[in-house]
C-alpha cells in the first residue's frame, strides 16, 4: 500500500496516473476486491483498469463497474466491440463518463487485442467509440471534440 502512494506521488506531478488490472489471478481478483484495497490506498493518482468480463451478463457487469465507480482511471476494451449489443457499449461508457470529475476531463479508453494485427477491426472499434462518445455527449449536452 505504501509502495503504491509513493509511486503515486512520483506520478501525478508527470501527468501520469498509476492504473491497476484487476485479474482472477491476483490479489486484485473482482472489482469489490479492486475497490476496497484502492479506498485503503486513497490516493488520487492511483486508480483501476477496468473491462468488462467477456461473456458475462450484462446486469453482472453494470454491479461489477458500480463497486469500483469512482476508481476507474482507464477504461480497457477488447476490439470485439461486435460482441456485446452498441446499447450495452453506450451504458458501460456512460458509467465511465459520469463516475467524477469535470465533465471536460479526459475519459482513457484502451483498445486491445487486435488479431493478426487488423487494421479494419482497429478502424471500425475506433469508428464505433467516436460514435458512442459523441452521442452520450449530446445526449448529456456537452461539448463535443
Amino acid at each position: 500500500l505504501d509502495v503504491a502512494r509513493v509511486l503515486g506521488d512520483e506520478a501525478g506531478p508527470l501527468g501520469v496516473t498509476l492504473c491497476f488490472g484487476i485479474d482472477k489471478s491476483t490479489v486484485l481478483d473482482t472489482c469489490r476486491t479492486a475497490a476496497r484495497l484502492l479506498s485503503t490506498i486513497d490516493h488520487p493518482f492511483v486508480k483501476l483498469a477496468w473491462e468488462p468480463p467477456e461473456g458475462a451478463p450484462f446486469d453482472y457487469v453494470m454491479e461489477s463497474f458500480s463497486a469500483a465507480s469512482g476508481q476507474v482511471g482507464l477504461f480497457s476494451i477488447r476490439s470485439e466491440v461486435a460482441g456485446r449489443p452498441a446499447e450495452e457499449w453506450l451504458e458501460f461508457l456512460d458509467l465511465f463518463d459520469e463516475q467524477g470529475g469535470s465533465a471536460d476531463m479526459a475519459r482513457n479508453i484502451v483498445i486491445r487485442s487486435i488479431a493478426s494485427g487488423d487494421s479494419g477491426r482497429l478502424s471500425a472499434c475506433t469508428e464505433s467509440l467516436k460514435a458512442w462518445s459523441t452521442l452520450l455527449r449530446r445526449y448529456h449536452r456537452r461539448r463535443i471534440y
